[in-house]
């Protein structure tokens, strides 16, 4: 199920980018240094807000599935592989 959304989050991702032909953002120097080294700045507020969602929703998603696969470690060792790689996607 999770797996699902999470490709459903791809083709969205998918989606957008090919709808906005352009690119949908670009990257300059992040203004505090100390925590981000850059910034991503958006060419359309509205691509800007479904980006937003995007990102939200694939953190939710991957910190679920990391919290799942945390609970379940000591009785199914079946889940480390998807803790691992909920663990690796949230990075992404």
């Amino acid at each position: 199920m999770l797996n699902q959304i999470a490709l459903s989050l791809n083709d969205w991702e998918l989606d957008l980018l090919e709808e906005h032909s352009s690119v949908i953002y670009s990257t300059q120097p992040a203004v505090w240094g100390g925590l981000h080294t850059e910034t991503m700045k958006f060419h359309n507020d509205t691509v800007a807000n479904c980006f937003t969602l995007y990102a939200a929703l694939r953190v939710a998603l991957f910190s679920l599935a990391r919290q799942l696969a945390e609970e379940l470690k000591d009785d199914d060792e079946s889940s480390w592989p998807v803790l691992r790689g909920a663990i690796g996607e949230s990075f992404e």
